[in-house]
C-alpha cells in the first residue's frame, strides 16, 4: 500500500510539473522519494530523482539549480550502472541529453543520445533507436528541420 501511495505521489508531481506548479511538485516528490528510499524501490527512487532533476533545471522553478540537476543526473547514471538497470540507464541518458540540449550543450547531448541509442539497440528496441536518431539528426542539421 505504501508503494501505491508513493507512485501516486510521483504521478501527481509529474502532473504538477506539466502544469508548471513546481513548488507543489517538489513537495510531492520529496514525499515520494522518501517513501521510495524507505521501501528500497530502486525504480521509483530513480524516477523521483529524475523528476527532481527536471524540475531543478526549469527556470520557472523557485529552486532552479542547473548544477544540482546535473549532479543528480550523474548520480542516477551511476546507480543504474551499479544495479545493472540498463533500460533505466537508457531512459536517464535520454532525459539527461534533453537537459543538455536545453542548456545548449549540443556536443555532449549528441554523445549522450548515442549512448542511450546503443543501449536501446542492445534490447532490440529499434523504434526508440529511430526516434533518438531523429533527435540526433535534428541537432546535427538544425537548418533541415
Amino acid at each position: 500500500q505504501k508503494m501505491l501511495i508513493a507512485r501516486c505521489l510521483a504521478n501527481m508531481a509529474a502532473l504538477q510539473d506539466s502544469n508548471e506548479q513546481y513548488d507543489k511538485a517538489i513537495r510531492a516528490l520529496r514525499k515520494a522519494h522518501k517513501s521510495a528510499t524507505s521501501l528500497k524501490s530502486a525504480k521509483l527512487w530513480i524516477r523521483t530523482l529524475a523528476l527532481f532533476a527536471r524540475l531543478l533545471s526549469s527556470e520557472s522553478c523557485s529552486q532552479y539549480d542547473v548544477k544540482k540537476a546535473e549532479k543528480i543526473y550523474s548520480r542516477l547514471l551511476n546507480v543504474c550502472e551499479k544495479k545493472g538497470m540498463m533500460l533505466e540507464k537508457a531512459r536517464t541518458l535520454n532525459k539527461y541529453a534533453q537537459f543538455l540540449v536545453e542548456q545548449n550543450d549540443i556536443p555532449r547531448a549528441l554523445a549522450i543520445y548515442r549512448k542511450a541509442q546503443d543501449i536501446y539497440h542492445k534490447f532490440d528496441l529499434e523504434r526508440v533507436v529511430k526516434l533518438i536518431q531523429g533527435r540526433i539528426d535534428e541537432l546535427m542539421h538544425p537548418d533541415d528541420a
